[in-house]
């Protein structure tokens, strides 16, 4: 009988190769259309003329250069809506230096820059060791990416800083990381999250000088541009109405928004806020994991998460294993926008729409409750990550990952 069976598994090996040979042809074939459709709606998109967030942006930088109104409406979509600058004061010092250039010269060196951010971003992760080939490919076809390059958004950069962050936590320079971890909250304040589930996490020099890098970064633009500015923004804020609708908001408030229920939205908010820390408190994951929540549900829970954000989860999701529901969502991740909205068009409004319309805040969801179930069966072992994480440790020797010792 044990003849039978090791003279059978090469057959059935044999079946199974054409098959895993098809997937991946075909996954080959996808990514290829993927990066062709997003390089020619980024070359029509710069052929244009049409800044789109970056004209915002050096409005913005332009007027506060003039002891302007940083938050006034300058710029208009192409729709005719108003494009004012989100961004809080901490940010005006860059798109002050921006706004120097022309805007051709913004443009171009802004994108190229941005694209250099992000090829940094997957080359230090790539460094770190432990990330499939597969995995960049599915970072480099990111949606998220593309679209940042083609509205001239700022999320490359701050990825980048997150990434960093990242690095040096796993790598045990608490303060450092936290030094990144307030540059990339000054922007986007709704990343406190992080910060907030690692103070939680029994990680204070981490979450303090996290809070510390906020602190001094949201005051260096008072004391430059007067105090004004901060109130400038916060009406400007205060003007927006809860969650924006839009497709490429990834938001969970979102959803409530385009189902005409925003309290629902909140009120799952609130209920996800609950989860984050009921997890963090009785079950203990590992820092690591825990900056994963903490990534993940800040931009769950934002009003505003566009699709841009998604690239701050490129540091959590090249470093740990899939599993099916991380899977999925990280493929929804993929679906280019302009297809998302055409399919809206499509079938008009109703349920579908508000599905379909949803498809990022699902993705974000899957991806957040798949990080949800593994830190709820794990916990933090003293000295160092759980047993069986994927998260590498590391030694004079270099790298050396732990799932690898797990298998022993």
């Amino acid at each position: 009988m044990r003849d039978a069976v090791n003279t059978q598994a090469p057959a059935a090996s044999l079946w199974r190769a054409p098959g895993r040979w098809g997937l991946l042809l075909l996954g080959g074939l996808a990514a290829l259309a993927l990066a062709v459709y997003n390089l020619v709606e980024l070359r029509t998109a710069m052929s244009t003329g049409q800044l789109y967030d970056l004209g915002a942006f050096l409005a913005s930088g332009r007027a506060v250069a003039h002891g302007l109104d940083p938050y006034a409406v300058y710029v208009w979509t192409p729709a005719g809506q108003p494009l004012p600058n989100l961004d809080p004061p901490a940010a005006l010092p860059l798109f002050e230096i921006l706004g120097r250039l022309s805007d051709a010269q913004a443009r171009l060196g802004w994108t190229l820059f941005s694209g250099a951010c992000y090829a940094l971003v997957l080359f230090l992760l790539w460094r770190r060791g432990g990330v499939p080939k597969r995995r960049v490919l599915w970072a480099l076809t990111l949606a998220g990416f593309w679209y940042e390059l083609q509205l001239g958004q700022i999320y490359a950069p701050l990825a980048l800083a997150a990434t960093a962050a990242w690095l040096l936590l796993e790598r045990r320079r608490p303060i450092l990381s936290g030094l990144f971890i307030g540059a990339v909250a000054a922007v986007k304040p709704q990343l406190l999250v992080w910060p907030a589930l690692l103070m939680l996490a029994g990680a204070p020099a981490c979450a303090l000088a996290a809070l510390v890098s906020f602190a001094g970064l949201t005051a260096l633009p008072l004391l430059r541009y007067g105090p004004h500015v901060e109130g400038e923004w916060l009406s400007l804020i205060a003007q927006s109405h809860g969650a924006h609708p839009g497709a490429t908001n990834a938001s969970l408030l979102a959803i409530g928004t385009r189902a005409g229920l925003p309290w629902a939205g909140w009120a799952a908010g609130a209920c996800t806020a609950a989860v984050l820390v009921l997890v963090r408190l009785c079950r203990r994951p590992s820092r690591m994991l825990t900056s994963s929540l903490g990534i993940a549900g800040a931009l769950v829970l934002s009003p505003i998460s566009w699709l841009g954000y998604t690239m701050l989860l490129v540091p959590v999701l090249l470093a740990r294993p899939w599993t099916r529901s991380m899977r999925l969502g990280s493929l929804m991740l993929l679906v280019p926008p302009g297809y998302l909205i055409l399919v809206m068009n499509a079938v008009g409004p109703g349920a579908w729409s508000v599905l379909l319309g949803s498809l990022y805040s699902w993705a974000l969801l899957l991806i957040l409750l798949s990080l949800v179930r593994e830190a709820w069966g794990l916990r933090s072992e003293a000295g160092g990550e759980p047993a069986g994480s994927p998260v590498s440790t590391r030694d004079g020797a270099g790298v050396r990952q732990a799932a690898t010792s797990a298998q022993g």
